[in-house]
């Protein structure tokens, strides 16, 4: 069997672009975390991203001035520190929760 002719592509027609793998993702990591309220005995508890559904894995901030609890995953940490405040959580407590992440490595 010969080998193609030199230029045999050239009358091939492109299918598109393809996108980068990982697009997908890089898109979701821009969105806002979701935010879950869950309130009982007078604390309220602010769930971000998938945390309410992983007791085993998820860190929680306390405070017990405001009686407000935040919960979060640390895989989530860099979307945190770049999230605006939601309107959902009390300023001074999402302040706190950054300053605590900026922190870590």
């Amino acid at each position: 069997m010969d080998p193609p002719a030199p230029g045999w592509w050239n009358n091939c027609k492109s299918a598109g672009r393809f996108p980068r793998l990982g697009a997908a993702r890089m898109s979701n990591q821009q969105e806002p975390l979701p935010v879950d309220r869950d309130q009982h005995n007078g604390w309220v508890d602010f769930y971000l991203g998938q945390a309410r559904h992983q007791p085993n894995r998820r860190c929680s901030m306390m405070d017990s001035h405001f009686k407000v609890g935040i919960h979060y995953l640390m895989e989530d940490a860099k979307r945190i520190r770049r999230q605006a405040l939601p309107e959902e959580i009390p300023p001074q407590i999402w302040q706190q929760l950054h300053k605590k992440l900026s922190r870590q490595p």
